[in-house]
Order: structure tokens, then sequence, then C-alpha cells
């Protein structure tokens, strides 16, 4: 793709024109990172519009984001002009909502079915339910749910299931797994079916490895009858970067699809993102995972890696900080461009990545000592890595709002226990009944009166022997994390604002990330995924820490190398991939060993 055609669009490789040229009505493409799956989709789309421009059929393309949707939409408006307007850029559950809204009346819905986004709303609904029909209310109905969601997301049913969907439906109203069963359900219905079909001409879906058993299934009964094809249908994926099975995504189903419908298949090896080094370390890491290697493709720019091991963790902070202020200052290595290649980059596009949000902390760290700025974007689960620390956070909750029964839940969830009452003191008496000697050092949270003291018994907590390494070196970044919280919170919130609610709302936003601010990205690998960056430095590439030391499975450290194959497929020029060779423990400093991936992509 060095080219433009008559459109100032890059021209495709050959594996990538056939995938946008075939005439298959059931067609996969297994897209390898930087392989151009982004393009081939745009293409496909504005082929198959310029193919009868005077038809009032539209193109369905789905894809895993929001983001991704408005990219895709931007991207053909500015190629089409008003023939993109045929195009419905959607998530798979944005495509389900307007579905329901147009055709739902006639499975029951009203015309404006209530979306309950929130779970605080789905929690109130179904207590009010259960309590309407002399149903005992179960403990801890949050958890309920979401183990709901993830047995909808799998195509599975569990008990009390059943009630939920009952409750959803005599209220009329729906949650987001449900816009997946009833727009299923209304696409069994043959007259909006029909309609349906008769509006889309063609249906593309992306990140294709992301898709669970509820999306496959409105897929397939939106686009085929019989097991024929009845509205022809792309899917684009790579399962090497399937890493969100903890919400039900299963890879297999691309080729389910492929096996169901004889779909012709296509795959896009070469990697025009990368460099050559960048490149050839994927391709590595590709053949480790089961998957060919990709064309050596003649690459514009040479590209880079460097792998860095440092004294401590706050000496890779350190370092790490002092490479980005190096890119900022200089630019990209002339060594790792291609000819006329411009240098110089913006902060935005470069990214740190981490396993876990509390890898980032000592990196941001050392960029607010330079003045660097940054934007930190993780997801809520990972912004603390220790069940201990998990537990804590919960017990801040109990201190803001002691009458909040979604926190007694949470707690006994966390702890595995159901809790004698919901009391302070039941949850301290739970902490300390745990077998895990790092939670029992916290159930002093409980009886903390001010916030301030918070920081502090965290930093006085002493960790018992016995302890794995990697769980104490983990557990010192979650002090880490709460002391770094809590000196922004401080710095930020007048002196009679400091209070245990206030500060676990600061919490809350923290663990969101802001992923609109100026900055260098520190972002974990989950997070990362869909973006590049000219330049990504990974840290903390440790045995324990990347992999996860949780990570003892033969599935499970395969979960852990598709993750780290997502993480370094992300720069187009640069990579560092570092390590610190001493972590530090309640213990004092312990050795580490440099993480089993790194000899995939050093020599």
């Amino acid at each position: 793709m060095t080219t433009t055609d008559d459109f100032n669009d890059p021209v495709l490789s050959a594996e990538q024109q056939a995938a946008v040229d075939s005439n298959a009505r059931a067609l996969v493409v297994v897209a390898s990172a930087g392989s151009g799956k982004t393009e081939v989709v745009a293409r496909r789309i504005q082929r198959l519009l310029l193919a009868d421009p005077e038809s009032s059929g539209r193109v369905l393309a789905l894809t895993y984001t929001v983001k991704a949707a408005d990219e895709l939409r931007a991207r053909l408006d500015s190629r089409l002009g008003a023939l993109a307007r045929r195009v419905d850029s959607e998530t798979i559950h944005g495509f389900a909502h307007n579905l329901l809204r147009t055709h739902g009346t006639r499975i029951g819905l009203p015309l404006e079915p209530e979306l309950l986004a929130r779970d605080e709303d789905r929690v109130e609904l179904f207590r009010s339910w259960l309590r309407d029909h002399g149903e005992a209310e179960p403990e801890d109905l949050k958890g309920r749910l979401a183990g709901f969601d993830l047995a909808r997301a799998k195509g599975e049913r569990v008990a009390g299931l059943n009630d939920w969907l009952q409750a959803l439906e005599d209220n009329g109203a729906l949650d987001y797994p449900a816009l997946l069963a009833r727009a299923t359900e209304l696409l069994t219905v043959a007259s909006a079916r029909r309609q349906t079909r008769r509006l889309y001409t063609s249906v593309v879906v992306d990140e294709a490895q992301n898709l669970t058993r509820a999306q496959y299934d409105l897929l397939i009964e939106l686009a085929s009858d019989e097991g024929k094809i009845a509205v022809p249908m792309m899917l684009v994926g790579d399962d090497k970067q399937s890493i969100v099975s903890f919400a039900g995504a299963d890879p297999r189903l691309i080729r389910a699809f492929t096996e169901a419908f004889a779909a012709e298949r296509h795959e896009l090896h070469t990697n025009f993102r990368s460099a050559t080094a960048l490149a050839a370390a994927s391709s590595k890491v590709a053949a480790a995972l089961g998957h060919p290697a990709g064309e050596e493709a003649a690459f514009a720019a040479p590209g880079m890696i460097a792998v860095e091991a440092f004294a401590t963790e706050a000496d890779e902070g350190e370092r790490v900080a002092a490479w980005v202020a190096g890119l900022l200052e200089r630019g990209l290595p002339q060594e790792a461009l291609g000819d006329d290649e411009n240098h110089l980059l913006r902060a935005e596009e470069i990214a740190v990545l981490s396993r876990s949000a509390a890898g980032l902390r000592l990196v941001a760290s050392a960029l607010t000592a330079r003045d660097i700025p940054f934007a930190l974007s993780s997801t809520p689960n990972e912004w603390l890595t220790t069940m201990a620390g998990r537990i804590v956070l919960e017990t801040v909750s109990l201190k803001a709002a002691p009458d909040h029964h979604s926190t007694y839940w949470e707690i006994g969830r966390l702890l595995g226990v159901d809790l004698a009452e919901e009391s302070a003191s039941a949850v301290r008496h739970a902490i300390l009944g745990s077998e895990d000697k790092l939670i029992r050092a916290t159930a002093g949270v409980v009886d903390l009166t001010d916030v301030s003291e918070l920081v502090p018994f965290l930093q006085a907590v002493q960790v018992q022997t016995g302890l794995a390494d990697a769980e104490a070196a983990n557990w010192q970044t979650d002090v880490l994390q709460f002391a770094t919280s809590w000196a922004q919170f401080d710095r930020l919130t007048g002196r009679s604002e400091l209070t245990w609610a206030n500060f676990k709302l600061h919490c809350s936003r923290a663990q969101r990330g802001d992923d609109l601010a100026s900055g260098v990205r520190l972002l974990t690998v989950h997070k990362s995924q869909g973006r590049e960056y000219a330049a990504v430095g990974v840290v903390g590439l440790n045995d324990g820490q990347f992999p996860d030391f949780r990570a003892t499975t033969e599935s499970a450290l395969r979960d852990e190398l598709r993750t780290f194959y997502v993480a370094i497929t992300r720069p187009r020029r640069v990579l560092l991939l570092t390590r610190a060779k001493v972590r530090d423990t309640r213990y004092g400093p312990r050795a580490t060993q440099p993480s089993r991936f790194l000899s995939l992509v050093t020599p």
C-alpha cells in the first residue's frame, strides 16, 4: 500500500485486493495486526456502494467499539460524500437497539423500551419485581446479574435467569444483553426479517474475534436461512488478538461461520503498519500462537526494537520517562525511519503500555517530575492488582456509604463468604477470617476514622512471610496506587471536602482514566487494542508481571501471549521493552526473572 489510485487511497496488495473484490456471499478475512484490515473493510464497503450507486440498499458495518464505528464513518464520508449515507456504521448493540426501536412492537415491546444501562437500575428493578411476586431476594443481586450477563453472552442458561428475563419483559425494559436476545427474537418474525433484509444488501463485521455467541446468533438470524446466506456477510478478525474472553468473546466463532456456510477465506499476513524489525518480532509471536509467518515485505523503514533491564522499578520508570523526553525533544531515531520520513512526533503518538494499570504508576510519577503531560487509561478491574487492594477499595466505599447494600455484597463476593449481617463489624470479622495473610492485614481499614489515615495505614501493613514475591511486589504497587491517588486528591480538594465519599469518587474517576486528554498515552494492553502509535514502550516484562503470576495453566498462558502480541503490534517504528531486575517487597529487594515472552522477540 504505497501508491494511490483515483480516489487518493492506498493501492492494495494482491491479498488485500482479493478480499475486497470477492463476490462470495459468505466471506472470512483473517487479518493479522498491521495488515491493513481497516483499509480493506473501508474499500470493500466502497466497492459495494460504487457498484450500484443508484441503489437504495444499505451496507451494515458493525464494529467492536463506538470509536471504531465513528472512525470508519468519517473515513467513508471523506471518500464518498453523499454516497456514504448508505452505510450504517454501528456497534452490534447499537444495531440491535435501533432495530428494536423500529420494529420492537411486533414482539410486544413498547414504542420506546427503557434501556437499563446502570447496574443500580437493574438491581432496583429486579428487587422490586421479586418483592411484588412474593419471591425471596437473593443476596448480591448485582453479582447475580453479572453472572446472568456472562451466561447470556455465551448462550447458556443458569438458575434464576428466567426470573430476570421475566422482570424485564413485565416492565417493558431491556439491558444490554437483552438487546441482543430480543433483536434475535424479532428477526424470527417474518415481516421484520423481510424488511431488515430489504434494507441491508451486505453486512461487514470488524473485530470478529471479539464476537460472543449471543452476538453471533443475532448476525446469523439476520443473514441466513436454513444454512444458506441470505444477506452477503464478511467477517474480519484475528484470533491472535482475542483478549476479551472474560466477557464471553469466542474467537472460534469465525471458524464456525466458515464451516457452516462454506465461507471463502482470505488471509492477510503482510504487516504494513510496522517496520521490518517490528514485523519480524510479531511474526515470531504469531508462530508461537500457531499461526503461519507473514510474507517478508519490503518495508520502507527498518524500525527499531530495544530491550533494557534496569536496577529497580523506580529506575525503570525514570528511564522510560527519559526515553519519552528524548523522543519529544529529538524525534524518532533516524536509523528507525525510511528515506525522507519525518522524524518529529507529537506526545499523543507515544504510548507506554503495561499488563496492569499498577505497572504504569512509576512511569506516571517520573513523567510528572519532568512536566511531561500524559493521559492514563485503564479498565476499572486493572486499576488494582491484588485481591487485598480491591477489598481495601471496597472498604473505602463502606466508609463512604455504610447503608449501601451493594458494597457489602461486593466485599462478600471478593472474600467468597456470605456476610453474617450488613455492618462494619461483620466486614471486619470476615476479613480477619480470610485464609490470605495479606487480606487479613487490611482489616484495620474498617476501624479508621479519617480518610487521611488510609495511606499511612496501608504503608505500615506488615506483609507476612510465605507471601509469593510477585504478590508482595504487586501489593507494594497497589499501595503506591492509593498513595498517588491520595496525593492528587489532597492537592485538588479543599480541607472540608476531604471525605471518604469524595475520595471514593476520585478513585472511580482515576479507574476510568481520561482518553481525551492530550499527552503521552499510558495504557493497559487491553485498552490499547485497535490503536497504533509511532513509538511504544512496554514496561514490567518480568515473569509474574507479564505473564501474570496467576496464569498457571496452558490456556491462561496462551491468553497472556495473545495479550503480549497485542502489545508489540501497537508501534509503527520504535518498540522499547523494559523490566526491573529487582522489585521492592516488604522483605526488601527481591530479584526477578525476565518474562519468558522476551525470548520470542530477541535474538
